[in-house]
């Protein structure tokens, strides 16, 4: 059979009906007419209108349903992760973005990290190229160079002020109190200094004995509590240092027992001397 008596049939355009369309089904529906009939007359399927006077019938409306689209290649979470790296690294490209992402599990493609950081208030610029200097420009560089060659730090300083207009004495000493002006600020701060020592005595003879008194007795049960919990300084402990107040201080045997081997040691290094 030759290509020519072949037929291809090419799918319909489907097309959503407008208001003016569906009125029209739902009165000449109301008007005992059949979807046969009203097919017939309008030129739309059966199927199309069976659907519409249902639709109608069951919500009172003719609107259909909002379809949810294309699903979204991204979800929430992979939208905050795009936006924390581009966060992370502003100065990237877009296909370091890519990658990161599909280094997550997440294939997609270059232009769709684009539309989505685009949607996110994100934008992009392209650096700005020089050109080359031109064969004039380099001599012109060299010449400068080679005149300046010889220069110290104060004329390199001279050239920078003069480079961004920094208007300065000619002549300015190296020490200068009475032009300095933070001198005169050391001398409103050491004004103040005694008015900070007058409060802070009165602050002073304000504090309630009792205080310093608990304070003061309650010594021997803080180094008793640090002994328990074997919270140990590198010192060397005697048993007849430990009186605290009158009171003597029960040391664990290991801590009596660590003393006395330091202090053997010490004794056999004193004999080979």
């Amino acid at each position: 059979m030759s290509s020519r008596n072949k037929r291809t049939r090419s799918p319909s355009k489907r097309c959503e009906l407008s208001e003016f369309e569906h009125g029209g089904i739902i009165w000449l529906y109301k008007t005992k007419n059949t979807p046969t009939e009203i097919a017939n007359h309008i030129g739309i399927p059966r199927a199309t209108i069976n659907i519409t006077i249902k639709r109608w019938e069951e919500t009172g409306t003719t609107k259909p349903k909002t379809r949810p689209g294309r699903p979204k290649k991204l979800s929430v979470t992979d939208v905050t992760s795009l936006c924390l790296s581009v966060r992370c690294n502003p100065f990237e490209s877009y296909a370091y973005h890519q990658r990161n992402m599909a280094a997550a599990g997440v294939i997609i493609c270059r232009d769709t990290v684009i539309q989505y950081l685009k949607a996110k208030g994100f934008g992009s610029y392209t650096p700005v190229s020089k050109s080359n200097l031109i064969c004039e420009q380099k001599k012109n560089r060299l010449c400068w160079v080679k005149a300046r060659a010889s220069f110290g730090i104060e004329d390199w300083s001279r050239v920078w002020k003069n480079r961004w207009e920094i208007k300065c004495f000619d002549y300015w000493p190296s020490q200068s109190p009475d032009l300095n002006p933070i001198e005169r600020v050391w001398h409103a701060l050491k004004a103040n200094v005694e008015e900070l020592k007058a409060c802070i005595l009165q602050k002073w003879e304000r504090l309630d004995p009792g205080l310093l008194c608990t304070l003061v007795a309650s010594m021997l049960d803080r180094v008793q509590a640090v002994i328990k919990a074997c919270v140990y300084l590198r010192l060397e402990i005697k048993e007849s240092d430990c009186y605290l107040f009158g009171t003597s201080v029960d040391l664990p045997y290991n801590i009596r027992n660590r003393s006395g081997q330091r202090q053997g040691q010490r004794k056999q290094r004193e004999k080979y001397r």
